[in-house]
């Protein structure tokens, strides 16, 4: 039974009721695949894609999509037109991943709804139209895509193809964050840090963004920092502050990099060291950081921590 076949290959490359085993979910796609089962053939493709349970081949990934295609596994038409999109495997080539995204999204395919309309917000192969972009994501969103629903609200937020409003960005975004969409998420710390439409509720704000600090957002971790430096919402806490910008640090965020160099360069929260700011500049500068430039200049020309 190639429908069986193919579901035990699921539940083997989900961890379900099993441990997962992306090999004998190989196995079990391919004798699905052997009894022409559409599906696995894009489930072959997929583990060839991402490189589960085999070597990465974007070429096998495609011939099997295209093999999904022929026996009208509508998955398949989208992950033929992300290759496309991606230029995975095969030439960049946006139109040709608009065509694949168009006759996915005639099967009321979400995922491709929204691609299309990332396609029109960024211009890629049709001439940029927000407009356009809108009405691709609010037919993916009554689909329930989660990220046409936070695209829906950066479209409101940034008044493009929309007029401006706050309040109506906010609603999408925090329907997108309750299915733990991490841009929802970070950007309902900003709303709330910076007073977008609401009143300005830094601890709402610190929420959200330890929220994202889960998923170990770098910029929610800046964030968090920023708030105990600067006592937003809760008491001034260099040492705090500090914790939050090593951690950027070691994902290598050049703003963390920047304050915890400032922070050593005025002795903020710990003893003045001079070289130590300029080891932290210089990792921020790899980023082409400019402000990390120019503190670097600074030590230079005052001979702080170098010769001058």
């Amino acid at each position: 039974n190639s429908s069986a076949f193919n579901n035990l290959g699921r539940l083997y490359f989900n961890g379900q009721g099993v441990k997962k085993n992306y090999s004998k979910a190989k196995n079990c796609y391919e004798f699905s695949a052997n009894l022409k089962n559409p599906y696995a053939f894009n489930n072959l493709g997929y583990l060839y894609e991402n490189g589960y349970g085999v070597e990465q081949d974007y070429s096998k990934a495609k011939e099997y999509y295209e093999l999904g295609i022929k026996y009208k596994d509508v998955r398949a038409l989208y992950n033929l037109g992300y290759l496309y999109e991606k230029g995975h495997g095969v030439d960049q080539n946006y139109t040709k991943a608009k065509e694949y995204y168009e006759l996915a999204a005639d099967h009321k395919d979400a995922k491709a709804l929204n691609k299309l309309g990332n396609l029109y917000y960024d211009g890629k192969g049709v001439k940029q139209d927000y407009i356009k972009a809108k009405e691709y994501y609010e037919m993916s969103a009554n689909l329930n895509n989660i990220e046409s629903i936070n695209n829906l609200g950066y479209l409101y937020f940034t008044g493009k193809g929309v007029n401006k409003d706050y309040l109506k960005a906010k609603e999408f975004f925090e329907k997108s964050a309750k299915y733990n969409n991490l841009k929802a998420i970070k950007t309902l710390g900003i709303i709330y840090e910076k007073g977008f439409g609401v009143k300005k509720d830094f601890l709402l704000a610190k929420q959200y963004y330890e929220l994202a600090v889960k998923y170990n957002d770098p910029e929610s971790i800046n964030k968090l920092g920023n708030l105990y430096y600067y006592g937003l919402g809760v008491e001034q806490n260099y040492s705090k502050a500090k914790e939050y910008y090593e951690l950027g640090a070691k994902n290598k965020n050049p703003i963390s990099l920047y304050i915890l160099g400032c922070m050593y360069e005025k002795g903020i929260g710990v003893e003045q060291n001079y070289l130590k700011a300029k080891d932290y500049y210089e990792l921020s500068s790899q980023s082409k950081n400019p402000e990390a430039f120019l503190r670097i200049g600074n030590l230079y020309r005052k001979g702080r921590g170098v010769q001058k």
